[in-house]
């Protein structure tokens, strides 16, 4: 019973201290943020078409085939095509413009 008389003392000196005012404000929100949400009406039930997802019988959908390598196109280099021509057609004319 020594411990008691200093304890409650050191928490009458700690009540008037701002940082333990911050703390005290921190909790009561926390708290009064608690009591507001359990208040509060539930949310409704989620509403589905599907049956449950533990239901081993329930219908699912047909698995098709796809191959992996099906749109694979070969993409080996090859020789370089000639390009002098397509850069002339390309190529600003030398005739000045008027």
């Amino acid at each position: 019973m020594r411990w008691l008389l200093p304890a409650i003392f050191a928490v009458l000196v700690r009540l008037r201290t701002t940082t333990f005012r911050a703390h005290f404000y921190l909790i009561a929100a926390t708290l009064l943020t608690t009591l507001v949400h359990g208040c509060a009406a539930p949310l409704p039930p989620a509403v589905s078409t599907r049956p449950a997802a533990s239901d081993p019988l329930a219908p699912t959908p047909r698995v098709n085939y796809r191959s992996t390598i099906g749109p694979y196109v070969n993409a080996r280099p090859i020789e370089p095509a000639p390009w002098q021509q397509q850069n002339q057609q390309v190529a600003p004319s030398s005739a000045p413009a008027k």
